[in-house]
């Protein structure tokens, strides 16, 4: 007898696909096959690191995601949250462009958690321009470095653990692709590239206010908007270390990120 489409055996479906994998392209409607086995791959090694549970993501690649129209799905086990893409970013196959004038993905309240409780917050992008600069908190209040160049998480100007552009100058050559951990504790932290994180004294408590979010700019929905483009942002409610940020990292590189040229 064939077993068609749909059930689930042992945590897989059918196809050999993992059942929330499929889930995935079922309500973001992923119909690429490379795109289907990256997130595949994907899913199974968060699992493998015991993380998909405290996960959520918006991978950002047209073939990851729904490709066309103004949602960019979620994926993972914390919750859904689903974003809109707002004032026109576009779909492309390495990710979601920004124009830098006034694009942005608006996010649900809540997205990056309420409260002082751990988060570590991963971002996979290239920009295209150096002109903007911002502060790596939501608050204006926190961390500038020459090594933490990238587009903003946002949660409406309460103290959460954002990413976004340095208050310094950053060379042409700065331009490439890359991903940046940023996370919040009592202390913040940031990493770059899968390397070490180190933690940062920002004189305050980093508070998640739980209020609106989004993804490229920094203070939603006015100032500091990115230019290039985003494959990926990850949360985790988690602390963060310097052997996640190279567990995701790896990962993520070989599997949603594959072909980008992360270094």
């Amino acid at each position: 007898m064939m077993i068609k489409g749909g059930i689930r055996i042992g945590g897989l479906s059918v196809s050999g696909y993992d059942a929330d994998a499929v889930a995935y392209f079922q309500r973001a409607g992923v119909t690429d096959g490379t795109g289907k086995g990256q997130i595949n791959a994907f899913v199974k090694g968060i699992k493998n690191l015991g993380l998909w549970s405290s996960m959520v993501s918006w991978p950002l690649r047209s073939t990851q995601n729904a490709g066309t129209g103004t949602t960019a799905y979620s994926l993972g086990g914390l919750a859904t949250y689903d974003g809109t893409l707002t004032n026109g970013p576009t779909w492309g196959t390495s990710g979601v462009v920004f124009d830098g004038v006034d694009d942005r993905i608006a996010l649900p309240n809540n997205s990056f958690g309420t409260g002082n409780s751990p988060m570590s917050g991963f971002c996979f992008f290239k920009p295209s321009s150096t002109a903007v600069k911002a502060t790596l908190w939501s608050t204006g209040n926190g961390f500038v470095g020459t090594d933490v160049m990238g587009p903003n998480i946002n949660d409406g100007g309460n103290d959460v653990a954002a990413i976004a552009y340095t208050a310094s100058t950053i060379a042409a050559s700065d331009t490439t692709m890359r991903s940046i951990l940023c996370g919040n504790t009592s202390l913040g932290f940031k990493g770059k590239n899968g390397g070490t994180v180190t933690s940062f004294t920002l004189g305050l408590t980093l508070n998640k206010g739980g209020g609106s979010c989004g993804i490229g700019c920094l203070t939603l929905p006015t100032q500091d908007f990115f230019v290039g483009f985003i494959s990926a942002v990850i949360r985790f409610d988690q602390t963060p270390t310097t052997q996640l940020n190279s567990d995701v990292y790896t990962l993520y590189k070989t599997t949603l990120g594959d072909s980008l040229g992360l270094p």
